[in-house]
């Protein structure tokens, strides 16, 4: 018995937890802060909802800002129209997993899998192979790193309890300006159907980010797709890269 527990114990340290803590601590092969001097990336999980997300939506169009949605593929399957309609105004479509379950509860394959299936999901949509993955709950094992292929995974700066209706929207307005400053990775959600979460909550996430908005406006920040953030960030590398190898040839 006692053998058992530590091989599991040792399975889930290098499988599950290691990973995760490694990933989260030194942003290893995950993407989860900009280096940008006036953008922010809103990134929305768990959705479409067909109550939700077209109210989410109304309100980026309202302002003028872009969004990443993180979506759940059998969500997706669901409500086609709302997928196009994110795709069609300018937003960027990632996956979430085509059922909203944990990567330290399935096999690799498996994992690999619900990526598949949400990918085709998105591209019969809409035309566009999906680049970027977010496991559920930012969770992921060993084997994520070497078997998504193409996708780059996104985790977060900043996230804020919205999926809990309690919070309230005064209080997750209050969070969020807290932490409206450039290069910022804001998780949120437009989907309250998921385990642990509220099926309303999605509304305080809307009122309180309207707020946002027009603050985030005020001083002058763009809020843009996740794309656009790593692109701006490989930017403003590159150019500290060769200022840094200019100052050292002279």
């Amino acid at each position: 018995m006692g053998l058992i527990f530590w091989l599991f114990f040792y399975f889930l340290t290098f499988y599950a937890f290691l990973p995760a803590i490694v990933s989260r601590i030194f942003g290893f092969r995950v993407f989860m802060r900009g280096k940008t001097e006036r953008e922010i990336a809103l990134t929305f999980d768990d959705g479409p909802d067909p109550e939700y997300t077209p109210k989410l939506l109304d309100l980026l169009k309202q302002h003028g800002a872009k969004g990443t949605f993180f979506v759940v593929g059998e969500n997706a399957d669901r409500l086609p129209d709302i997928i196009a309609r994110i795709h069609e105004e300018g937003h960027v479509l990632g996956i979430h997993n085509y059922v909203h379950k944990s990567n330290w509860l399935m096999r690799p394959s498996t994992v690999k899998k619900h990526i598949q299936r949400t990918s085709d999901a998105i591209v019969r949509i809409t035309g566009v192979k999906p680049m970027y993955y977010r496991p559920p709950w930012g969770i992921v094992n060993v084997f994520d790193y070497a078997k998504l292929g193409h996708l780059q995974i996104v985790l977060w700066t900043s996230m804020f309890g919205d999926w809990r209706a309690k919070v309230g929207a005064e209080q997750l307005y209050r969070r969020m300006r807290a932490k409206l400053k450039p290069g910022q990775v804001f998780l949120l959600h437009d989907c309250g159907t998921t385990f642990g979460a509220d099926r309303d909550a999605p509304a305080n996430t809307i009122e309180a980010l309207s707020r946002i908005l027009v603050d985030g406006e005020k001083q002058g920040y763009r809020f843009i797709g996740i794309d656009e953030m790593i692109s701006l960030t490989e930017q403003r590398k590159q150019r500290r890269k060769s200022k840094s190898s200019n100052d050292r040839s002279l």
